[in-house]
Order: structure tokens, then C-alpha cells, then sequence
């Protein structure tokens, strides 16, 4: 459809027997849970891109976000954003904000205090509410679905189909159900076509 060059290692593909992406999903997160000294680190491996049919148990075809690493950094820093190395380090990135991490119920025994017990034989696949690093993407009067994934304060990751419709940028994002800020400006990757499942981000 959208790859006449077929996948290449800009794409993952995904497919779950409970859940799917559905048109109007495109931009969302697909994302780990990484289990990290008994709390749950959200992990982004992707964002949706396309997939066949809703519901129908065929893999999605998300953009890999690791293959954009060295673009994603170099476009925040053109923007200003400080930090970036400490903020890519998986290492680090699992420790930010540990505390505030939720715990995996599955796999904690016994809490007391600020010790935690863990059983690792427990860890099992999560079936999550939606993420609260998820906003929706939208347009001042026009009906159009898009998500993208929360990177920093000032950041947020999408695939380059949600930078236009109907030849208009988006306007606004929501999260956290009821925020919105307007958008200040947008970024796609300077080898996109597009209507091409390539360089989509």
C-alpha cells in the first residue's frame, strides 16, 4: 500500500490478539513497560504509521523511533532543548523520575515503607489504560484523529502524516484529557513523501 520497497528498518510490525490500530490512531505510541527495580518504565519503540483493518489481527506498521535517534536529537537541539545525551541514555532514562514510577502489582510481594519485595517470576505483559505521555493532535474546525508521544516539555513525536490535512498544519494538542496548548511549530523528516510509509516521522 503505502511501501512499494516493502519494510525496511525504519518500520516495526505489530500485532495483538486484544488490541489494534485503527484509522485515526495514526502518531500513537507503541510502547514497553520495562520492569526497573520494581517499577514500570515507559519505553517508546514506536509510533503508528498504518495499519490494514481495524480489528482484523494484522500487524500495524509502526516507525521505528530508534532508527531517527541521531534526527530526533539534532532537531531538538536546533530548537533548543538542553540536555539531550543525559535524556537518550536508556540507563539514565530509566532512573529519571524513578520514584514517581508506578510498581508492577504482578511482581511486588510485600511493600513496607520504602522497601519493596519483588517476585521476578510474575512479570507479565501489561494491558494499559491509556499512556499519559499520549496527546491527541488536533484542528481548529476540522475532524481528524492523530496522537503523538510527550518526548520533553517543548516536544512532542508524531509520524509525519499527522503534519497536514486538508493542507493545513495542525493546531493544538490535548492531554491529560482536558489540557491543551497551541502548536508552535513542526518538524518532518526532510526525506518524506508524502503518502509514503517512508521516513514517516
Amino acid at each position: 500500500r503505502k511501501l512499494r520497497s516493502g519494510l525496511q528498518g525504519q518500520h516495526i510490525c505489530a500485532v495483538d490478539e486484544k488490541m489494534d490500530t485503527c484509522e485515526g490512531d495514526s502518531g500513537g505510541p507503541l510502547q514497553v513497560k520495562l520492569l526497573h527495580n520494581s517499577r514500570m518504565a515507559p519505553f517508546l519503540v514506536g509510533v503508528t504509521s498504518f495499519g490494514i483493518t481495524c480489528g482484523a489481527s494484522h500487524p500495524g506498521v509502526y516507525t521505528r523511533v530508534s532508527f531517527y535517534h541521531d534526527w530526533i536529537v539534532a532537531t531538538m537541539r536546533s530548537q533548543g532543548a538542553l540536555g539531550l545525551d543525559e535524556n537518550y541514555n536508556t540507563t539514565l532514562c530509566a532512573l529519571r523520575f524513578a520514584e514517581y514510577r508506578e510498581f508492577d502489582e504482578a511482581v511486588v510481594v510485600r511493600q513496607k515503607d520504602t522497601e519493596t519485595e519483588i517476585d521476578g517470576t510474575k512479570m507479565r505483559i501489561l494491558e494499559a489504560s491509556t499512556p499519559e505521555q499520549m496527546v491527541q493532535i488536533r484542528w481548529f474546525r476540522k475532524d481528524r484523529d492523530c496522537y503523538g508521544v510527550i518526548v520533553d516539555e517543548d516536544t512532542v513525536l508524531t509520524v509525519a502524516d499527522c503534519a497536514e490535512f486538508e493542507e493545513e498544519p495542525p493546531s493544538y494538542i490535548k492531554y491529560l484529557k482536558t489540557r491543551v496548548m497551541n502548536i508552535s511549530s513542526i518538524h518532518v523528516h526532510p526525506d518524506h513523501v508524502r503518502g509514503s510509509g517512508y521516513n514517516n516521522i
